[in-house]
């Protein structure tokens, strides 16, 4: 096998055990060794960029980097694992690349395979002087004889294995052992080589190279000018972490944690709220006073700082933040709760530790409904470079249990960040710093878990750089993003902190393309129906509490809908429905039903609608039994919005919402004996019925063939929202 490079990049970070925890452990001392004990020091070797090892490493030690990285080296000779000592600390396994691995096994497979061949030869050699276990041959001094003959004293023959000497039919056979026995150690390798072959394709190879492409791909452009964002100190702010419910959350879709940090004055650092229908124009929510979390007090090493919104079990919002100095000489993550915004519970301890052991910032939480785990992300900016961590608990108060992520920017440091989790993948948009700065001169990276959110891929370069001394981004900071579909793409939107030259703080908003995704709203243009694309994503990635998603993205059709991109099959209770330009449709004028079983009767119900004109009708059913027998909220030909009911084929208006655009993205909420009919995200009215509580199906309806329905879905509600 010969020397071969190492380490690989999976065992080449150094790891200090340092107080019970380990730690990365930049400038310290690594003495390899050859076995596990610790008493044989390994023969490494200095690499020098060549093919060729070059001298021996004195005392095998090498000084860990400045990132906390072995130096690349060449390992003893036929050996591809060894093992490392930090500092005296405990040892460490460490291996060669997997590249040298693999090629060393294929020159093994190649040299049995030699081995085999030549057997081949010798016994072919050996099988033409004849079979049985008589003397087929003997040379001895000038006697030769060829064929069968009868000795009448012993006979010495010279071992076999010599050149040119007599064989025996039992050499023959053993040599046929011999090779049996190669080629099915030749197997064994190959077989081996294989499957290293295959983990490699799948670890560091495949998959690990479409995750770089797929990184390096993701575009996103700077906003114009920042957005105008309330705050209780004047227009300095930072930190952006926004929640959004496409439905709405107490009345509003985007709810965003900040803090204010007028004239860059860590004082003015409080968790503080804001709402907006737009993710563009931002209000204090009426009833609530900033900041949520007030001031600490105690002087400029005392403050609080990084607020991270996230929706907990049971509808309730959580805001966490961080703090700095109280109690004194700890750090501690704290939350509060709340079931409208507004009001918000005494804070609580999440996570604390003394400043001279972790100081944790920009923490980035996520909840799980499912397997009701709490994960956190963070940054350590205690060590050097700042290192990123994944904490995991199965209560937001604790106990947590940590890792470290192998997430690093080669001579930076890692600064705040924000992560999401979609579709079984990590996604995360990350702000990075100079060394030691503090978040100076940031930029932004995209970044990849497709395991456990502790092994990442980042971006060969930024996703997003300053903009230059004359912009007010001219350096980057914290970030958020939610999933979305971008013009017609899946994406994020972004909203993004920007400091400018003269240390202005604001936030913008952006979009980030993930380019080389299948869209699922082919032909349809981005802008007024964006939330009706968010809902589908949503639905088809199974983000809860969605339940039915339907883009209608397929071949036009004159009978047939298809199947929702969740796998709902619809039925045609009346009318032919098809698909023309990704949109349901009737292909024949008739009083035409179209339905899906949700399998719930409290749900919030959202359809992008167009092509309604003075004589056409669309209308949102929900709650249908059949025909004669269902509610529903629309536009009536040539009237206002209403909502109805339709009981035993008698139709009763139950609310006139007056004269509105008849092409827009209706939602229609059915919670218990109430009804509500938003329009473009803005309440019209509501309606109070008993009937029909307990039905499960919902769809649309028209009679004529121009109305065109796109994106419909629906999600069960959560605490009746």
């Amino acid at each position: 096998m010969a020397r071969l490079l190492g380490p690989d990049p999976n065992t080449r970070t150094a790891w200090r055990l340092t107080g019970g925890t380990f730690k990365t452990a930049a400038g310290g001392t690594a003495v390899f060794y050859a076995d596990a004990a610790g008493s044989v020091l390994a023969d490494i070797r200095y690499w020098d960029g060549t093919n060729t090892p070059a001298g021996t490493v004195s005392g095998s030690a090498l000084a860990v980097d400045y990132q906390s990285q072995f130096p690349k080296f060449w390992f003893p000779n036929d050996v591809d694992v060894i093992y490392v000592s930090i500092d005296g600390g405990p040892l460490q396994e460490v291996h060669a690349n997997l590249d040298s691995r693999m090629d060393a096994a294929v020159a093994t497979v190649e040299a049995f395979s030699t081995q085999v061949t030549g057997l081949d030869g010798r016994i072919t050699d050996l099988e033409a002087g004849g079979t049985g276990d008589t003397l087929l041959v003997h040379k001895a001094g000038t006697e030769t004889i060829t064929g069968a003959k009868t000795f009448t004293s012993p006979v010495s023959v010279p071992d076999p294995a010599a050149p040119a000497h007599a064989v025996t039919r039992s050499y023959v056979d053993n040599a046929v052992v011999a090779e049996a026995n190669v080629r099915a150690a030749a197997d064994d390798e190959t077989t081996a080589a294989l499957a290293a072959n295959d983990a490699r394709r799948m670890s560091d190879g495949w998959v690990r190279t479409a995750i770089r492409t797929a990184v390096d791909n993701v575009r996103m452009a700077h906003a114009a000018a920042p957005l105008t964002i309330p705050t209780y100190t004047g227009d300095e702010v930072v930190h952006p972490s926004v929640y959004y419910d496409a439905a709405g959350w107490n009345g509003y879709r985007y709810w965003m944690a900040i803090t204010p940090y007028e004239g860059g004055d860590s004082q003015f650092e409080n968790p503080s709220i804001v709402v907006s229908n737009d993710g563009d124009t931002w209000i204090v929510p009426p009833g609530l006073t900033n900041p949520v979390e007030p001031p600490l007090g105690g002087g400029p090493s005392v403050y609080n700082s990084d607020p991270d919104l996230v929706m907990g079990p049971g509808g309730v919002l959580y805001l966490f933040w961080r703090t700095v100095g109280a109690p004194t000489n700890y750090e501690t993550i704290y939350y509060r709760t709340s079931t409208d915004g507004i009001t918000w519970t005494p804070k609580v301890t999440a996570l604390a530790t003394l400043i001279t052991s972790q100081r944790l910032v920009s923490p980035a939480v996520l909840y799980d409904d499912a397997s009701g785990v709490w994960t956190m992300f963070g940054i350590d900016i205690l060590p050097s470079p700042n290192v990123m961590s994944k904490w995991t608990a199965t209560s937001p108060s604790g106990p947590w249990t940590k890792q470290i992520c192998t997430a690093a920017i080669s001579g930076r440091d890692l600064w705040h960040l924000d992560v999401v989790r979609w579709s079984g993948e990590y996604h995360m948009l990350l702000s990075d710093s100079i060394l030691g700065g503090s978040g100076g001169a940031g930029r932004l990276y995209f970044g990849v878990s497709i395991d456990d959110g502790v092994t990442w891929t980042l971006g060969t370069n930024p996703v997003l750089s300053g903009a230059g001394v004359s912009a007010w981004d001219n350096g980057l900071y914290r970030s958020t993003m939610i999933p979305a579909v971008v013009d017609g793409e899946l994406g994020y939107d972004v909203w993004y902190g920007g400091v400018s030259a003269a240390v202005v703080w604001q936030i913008g908003r952006s979009r980030l393309y993930l380019s080389g995704h299948s869209s699922i709203t082919s032909g349809v243009a981005h802008g007024a129906f964006d939330i009706g694309h968010i809902n589908v994503l949503a639905a088809m990635k199974g983000l809860s509490p969605y339940i039915l998603g339907h883009s209608f993205s397929a071949p036009d059709s004159t009978s047939s809908v298809g199947v929702a991109d969740t796998g709902q099959s619809a039925t045609a209770q009346a009318g032919t429905w098809g698909i023309s330009g990704n949109k349901a449709y009737i292909s024949a004028a008739a009083n035409s039903r179209l339905t899906w079983d949700v399998g719930v009767a409290n749900f919030a119900i959202d359809v992008d609608i167009s092509g309604v004109g003075g004589s056409d009708q669309a209308w949102v059913i929900l709650r249908y039994v059949d025909g004669s027998n269902y509610l529903r909220a629309g536009a009536p030909i040539g009237g206002t919005m209403v909502i109805q009911t339709i009981i035993a084929g008698v139709t009763t208006n139950l609310v006139n919402l007056g004269t509105q655009p008849y092409n827009a993205h209706y939602q229609v909420v059915a919670n218990g004996t109430t009804i509500a009919f938003y329009l473009n995200g803005a309440l019209l009215g509501s309606a109070t019925t008993s009937q029909f509580q307990t039905a499960t199906l919902v769809g649309i309806q028209t009679a004529t063939t121009a109305p065109r329905f796109d994106n419909f879905t629906v999600r069960a509600l959560v605490n009746g929202a």
